[in-house]
C-alpha cells in the first residue's frame, strides 16, 4: 500500500500516520524533497505492514500541514 504527493518545488517534509486514536504509529519520511512526484510506502517504523483499519496521515511541508484519511484494507 502507498500514496503519492507531487511537490512543485524543493521543500522540506514531514509525513507522519496515527490510528484512529491518535497515537502515532509510524514517520513515513522526514528530510527534503527535491519538486517531482514522490511515492511514499505506508508501513510502520519497523518495516511491518499496517494492519486493517482506518488511519490518519499528517503532511507537515515546509511550515504548512495537511492531515488526510486513509483506510487500510487486507
Amino acid at each position: 500500500l502507498e500514496f503519492r504527493r507531487v511537490l512543485f518545488r524543493s521543500h522540506n517534509v514531514t509525513i507522519r500516520v496515527y490510528d484512529i486514536l491518535g497515537r502515532h504509529i509510524s514517520t513515513i519520511f522526514d528530510g527534503q524533497l527535491m519538486s517531482g512526484e514522490h511515492t511514499f510506502p505506508l508501513s510502520h517504523n519497523r518495516g511491518g505492514k499496517i494492519s486493517s483499519g482506518q488511519y490518519f496521515y499528517r503532511i507537515g511541508i515546509s511550515g504548512g500541514q495537511t492531515l488526510s484519511k486513509s483506510f487500510v484494507v487486507r
